[in-house]
């Protein structure tokens, strides 16, 4: 499937300011030395090589907390620039109302038949992307008199 046969298939669009930046949400494996690993923005096979996401219209803080809310862990929200998304031929989908989620969006690895070119792909976005919200520096200063 590529990325218009999902847009077909789902009835969803392609997103496109080229500024807006799209939250996503690390697992704490993924964090080494306080930086993600390219497998923190490398989608599987089991999602259909899409990357999840939600749109820049959520707080990062908000989007970390609906995610573990749902009992998914994650250290934080780091952005992706669509611009940055698209430089390396990943188009950005609003697919949040066929996934009945709001403000959902993805990154579509489907146009990249090689696990090569999906990993060259995800180091490149793990390169762009910037840490807005660190939920283990959020922790910390709650422990901290103010």
């Amino acid at each position: 499937m590529s990325t218009a046969d999902y847009l077909d298939a789902t009835e969803s669009t392609l997103i496109e300011d080229n500024g807006e930046v799209l939250r996503r949400q690390v697992f704490p494996s993924h964090l080494i030395d306080g930086q993600p690993s390219k497998q923190a923005f490398l989608p599987t096979v089991e999602h259909n090589y899409l990357l999840s996401t939600k749109r820049g219209s959520v707080d990062p803080e908000d989007a970390h907390a609906d995610h573990v809310a749902r009992g998914l862990q994650s250290c934080g929200t780091w952005g992706i620039q669509v611009a940055d998304a698209l430089a390396v031929q990943i188009p950005a989908v609003d697919d949040a109302e066929h996934l009945n989620e709001p403000a959902h969006a993805s990154l579509s690895f489907l146009d990249h038949d090689s696990n090569g070119q999906r990993m060259q792909r995800a180091r490149k976005l793990r390169d762009a992307a910037a840490c807005l919200f660190d939920a283990n520096e959020a922790a910390d200063s709650d422990g901290v008199d103010q």
